[in-house]
């Protein structure tokens, strides 16, 4: 009888080691899952959702140039005069060669020396597209403030999306992002 019930007393434990070992494998399991699933997704998450929100903004922005940019001193004025200007401000094709030219042009009369220009891929949002320009400048203080407002009221809508400045032998050397916008792309086949 006591080899009996030591014989049923050693088929309990084994049996609580077997469920205490499942019990954990699954606990490890689900902790690993967690970790390294679950968590680097809700972070790739946030992370598109940010993205999203920021292209969404970036869209408004757009959009709230192109419709707000209407000559108010002339009621008057014409529908195709109106387009005109939006189209100016947000051409049908990027004309990325001479808005260059452009920007050349108010840099030398401004005083500015451009180093680099250096064109980023084009960026596709909805109903609109923009290409991210990064450009090396060299230039004075006053010079430079010139310069930004030339670029800030020029026809084609131009954001500037990163600006920093460091002092070089004298001059100013600064690092300008910007982008320029075209309200939608010509596909060419």
């Amino acid at each position: 009888m006591c080899m009996r019930q030591l014989k049923l007393f050693l088929e309990a434990v084994e049996g609580k080691k077997l469920l205490a070992g499942t019990t954990g494998t699954c606990a490890v399991l689900v902790l690993l899952f967690f970790l390294f699933v679950h968590q680097p997704l809700m972070a790739s998450r946030a992370a598109e959702q940010e993205k999203q929100q920021q292209s969404e903004m970036l869209y408004r922005q757009v959009a709230n140039f192109k419709n707000a940019h209407i000559n108010e001193s002339d009621p008057g004025q014409s529908l195709e005069v109106r387009k005109k200007q939006t189209d100016a401000h947000l051409p049908d094709a990027l004309q990325q060669r001479e808005f260059l030219q452009a920007l050349q042009r108010i840099a030398a009369g401004n005083g500015v020396h451009i180093t680099q220009v250096k064109p980023e891929r084009l960026v596709e949002g909805e109903g609109f597209a923009y290409i991210p320009i990064a450009l090396t400048v060299e230039t004075d203080y006053f010079s430079l403030l010139d310069f930004l407002r030339e670029l800030e009221n020029m026809d084609r809508f131009v954001r500037i999306t990163e600006f920093s400045v460091a002092q070089d032998k004298g001059k100013l050397r600064c690092e300008i992002k910007l982008s320029i916008y075209v309200s939608r792309l010509e596909k060419s086949d």
